[in-house]
């Protein structure tokens, strides 16, 4: 089995923004979280990537049928219990950073991109 993205998704990868979220974001982002609990699809089987706080820490994992797979999010270092080193590792990632480009089967599938931060942000200003 190939674990490198096929040509077509090598394509959408360079279309990918590289622009970082920025402190500013992640700071409303992890806000958010403390209040809300998570920035994530909820539906049957894979929901992509989500944010979450749960537990007393700062997650970004794999979402399956909702809920956080939280022991992945552990074993690839995604979990912090520091809201500060969420805030900082938040701040540095991108759409580019966060579309699982070493996964093919699950590369840019329902992960977190600035839209769905923003997007998610502004239902909570409603």
């Amino acid at each position: 089995m190939s674990q490198e993205l096929s040509g077509e998704q090598k394509a959408d990868l360079e279309c990918l923004s590289k622009e970082l979220f920025g402190m500013d974001l992640a700071k409303r982002v992890a806000g958010h979280l403390k209040k809300n609990g998570a920035i994530a699809y909820n539906h049957r089987d894979y929901c992509g990537t989500g944010l979450f706080f749960q537990g007393g820490q700062y997650m970004h994992t794999f979402v399956d049928d909702g809920h956080p797979v939280v022991y992945r999010a552990q074993e690839k270092g995604w979990a912090f219990h520091d809201v500060y080193k969420f805030i900082g590792w938040l701040a540095e990632q991108s759409d580019y950073s966060l579309s699982m480009y070493d996964n093919p089967g699950v590369f840019n599938n329902q992960t977190i991109t600035r839209k769905r931060l923003e997007d998610a942000l502004s239902k909570e200003t409603m």
